[in-house]
């Protein structure tokens, strides 16, 4: 287990830390694998990827998906910016 770097940490808002986790379901005959990315202050899974095997390419999906998801939500909020904003 990895030491936490982040007890001394104060988190105030969101996007701010990030946490991974990979725990594993039992299915009827194999396990698969969740990859999750969870952001630190509101608890929310940001990022995820189910996998049959622990290879960093499943974990690489998983952060993809968090960095795809704040990208289109920074274009959102430039897009509602361009609409509000004269």
């Amino acid at each position: 287990m990895a030491p936490n770097r982040l007890k001394t940490t104060r988190v105030t808002a969101p996007r701010q830390v990030v946490v991974s986790d990979i725990p594993y379901l039992r299915l009827t005959h194999t396990f698969v694998y969740r990859f999750l990315v969870t952001d630190l202050y509101s608890r929310k899974i940001v990022g995820w990827h189910v996998s049959r095997d622990l290879s960093h390419h499943a974990a690489m999906i998983a952060g993809d998906r968090h960095a795809r998801g704040r990208a289109r939500r920074a274009a959102s909020l430039g897009s509602r910016r361009s609409i509000l904003l004269p």
